[in-house]
């Protein structure tokens, strides 16, 4: 996702997402906090603040994270804590961790999220694997393979999941 840094402390970004099963687009516009400085040993803490919009009428969605990350020489960890709200629905707590280990101009990383409504019986759980090559300073393409689970009181369902993705940094 494209992002601009007008201060040390702050990043606004975008994005635009495309599910080829549902036919959907969607995209994003958020502004990242980094509260403590970066640490290349050790953690820091940082907060996200946006909004996401898909097509075919649906409402928009406003989103907060808290997030920490903890670095080391072997890689980093990423933990992040939320709520999401739809334009005049109800609010569902999400959830997030991930591991990365880099290796030269490529980086490795598992990740696992999810979101919880504030009906009891539904929720959602993603699991993937992913690798991101920096090409130039500026630039950063990857790629994700993993699973959907959705949880309702009806049944399980799942689903395969990808992406591929492209970043320019400004």
């Amino acid at each position: 996702a494209p992002a601009w840094v007008p201060i040390d402390t702050l990043q606004i970004g975008g994005l635009v997402a495309r599910n080829t099963t549902s036919d959907i687009t969607s995209s994003a516009l958020q502004l990242k906090w980094s509260m403590t400085p970066a640490q290349r040993d050790g953690c820091q803490l940082g907060s996200v603040l946006g909004v996401r919009r898909a097509q075919r009428d649906r409402p928009d969605v406003g989103y907060y994270n808290a997030i920490m990350s903890c670095n080391d020489p072997n890689g980093a960890m990423h933990l992040n804590l939320g709520r999401v709200r739809p334009s005049g629905g109800p609010s569902a707590t999400t959830w997030g961790i991930s591991f990365e280990v880099p290796d030269g101009s490529y980086t490795g990383f598992a990740e696992a999220f999810g979101q919880r409504g504030t009906d009891e019986t539904h929720e959602t759980r993603t699991y993937q694997l992913g690798l991101r090559a920096t090409l130039s300073p500026r630039w950063q393409v990857d790629g994700t393979v993993g699973r959907v689970q959705e949880l309702r009181e009806s049944g399980t369902t799942r689903e395969t999941v990808y992406s591929i993705g492209l970043k320019r940094s400004f």
